[in-house]
């Protein structure tokens, strides 16, 4: 049995977010919008397990980045 199939028009800036992200993470640009339908509708258990990864290293770049930030920044300014 065929999936649905959805078709959007989106803005060409959001294309190209789509398709870095995509390029970045290594999963397809259907991947990528399934995640994040899968995620605003609740239904995480939907959400590929490379998605999830991906989201997982993002935050926890954020927090390294954060944490060198914090270790660089003089005692006084903390």
């Amino acid at each position: 049995m065929a999936l649905p199939q959805l078709n959007i028009r989106i803005p060409p800036h959001i294309d190209e977010q789509l398709k870095a992200h995509a390029a970045c993470n290594g999963t397809t640009k259907t991947e990528v919008v399934l995640s994040a339908l899968a995620l605003y509708l609740d239904c995480a258990e939907d959400v590929p397990l490379r998605e999830k990864v991906a989201v997982i290293e993002e935050r926890l770049a954020v927090l390294e980045a954060e944490m060198h930030c914090t270790q660089t920044m003089p005692l006084m300014e903390r």
